[in-house]
């Protein structure tokens, strides 16, 4: 019979804490931008469509919201 390898020393690590912040609303144009922060990276939602890129500050993806914003306005009304 062999005997089964444990090793010498073995760790148990918890499980790394997301920390996620409270998601803050704006109202840009009549269009909702949504932030939210997860392990210091901020995303944006605009109307319920989610921004894939990641940016790593919240002015940064708030501006990207408000570009998004103006964009889908200027598409509304036809403008390029």
């Amino acid at each position: 019979m062999g005997v089964a390898w444990l090793p010498a020393r073995a760790t148990l690590r918890k499980p790394e804490k997301k920390t996620a912040s409270r998601p803050q609303a704006f109202e840009v144009s009549g269009h909702q931008v949504l932030l939210t922060e997860e392990n210091g990276v901020w995303h944006v939602a605009v109307d319920q469509t989610v921004d894939p890129h990641r940016y790593e500050s919240a002015a940064d993806a708030w501006s990207a919201g408000v570009g998004q914003a103006e964009r889908l306005d200027r598409a509304a009304h036809g403008q390029a």
